[in-house]
């Protein structure tokens, strides 16, 4: 049985071109997400300074200016299993920041702006804004979800969880830059920014 097909052999002649354009297409998306991160620290640096009696501090460690994730696959387990790639892509940057009372975690969010795809099932470029499990006073986070169906309901698909609000761009042939910068500033307008205001 030929298990190479005229699909196989297109991508496989054509697989130069195909990592060529996913590596450059992966390094410009990347770019553009690290400038967002670093407006987004600027301005939770600038909430720090701002009300350093709150005793808020970004997290370091667990922040990360740029992930990239292309195909994961998972390693065979015996001798007769071959790996097996995943159809998924993730490129992200995402920045955590958090307080403690008496060495212990009590409020921490976490602002992620990335791309995934998962198969036919995602495809999206997403500004992410999640409240930490451990938080029990979620009331700015409240009154932001409580607005911004109002205010961005026409512009974006917008995603509301439990804890979680997200603003999502299907790509398509028409994606512009000037598109994700709207995107991205009604997300530190209408979200990041408004929360910050708020916490006390």
């Amino acid at each position: 049985m030929n298990k190479l097909t005229q699909l196989t052999n297109e991508c496989l002649a054509n697989m130069p071109m195909l990592a060529d354009v996913i590596c450059h297409t992966t390094n410009i998306i990347g770019e553009i997400f690290g400038s967002y991160y670093d407006k987004v620290q600027d301005r939770v640096q600038q909430f720090l300074n701002d009300k350093p009696e709150l005793k808020y501090e970004i997290d370091f460690r667990n922040s990360e200016r740029l992930t990239i994730s292309l195909f994961p696959y998972i390693k065979a387990k015996g001798r007769k299993q071959m790996p097996q790639l995943y159809n998924e892509v993730g490129i992200y940057s995402s920045l955590i920041f958090y307080n403690q009372f008496r060495r212990k975690t009590v409020n921490e969010f976490s602002v992620i702006i990335g791309y995934a795809m998962s198969g036919n099932q995602e495809n999206i470029i997403y500004f992410n804004f999640t409240v930490g499990e451990m938080n029990s006073d979620i009331s700015a986070f409240n009154k932001i979800t409580t607005n911004i169906e109002k205010e961005l309901i026409e512009k974006w698909d917008i995603q509301l969880e439990d804890k979680t609000i997200e603003l999502h761009i299907v790509p398509d042939q028409n994606l512009t830059e000037e598109t994700m910068e709207n995107c991205f500033n009604d997300f530190m307008a209408h979200i990041l920014n408004p929360l910050l205001t708020d916490l006390n």
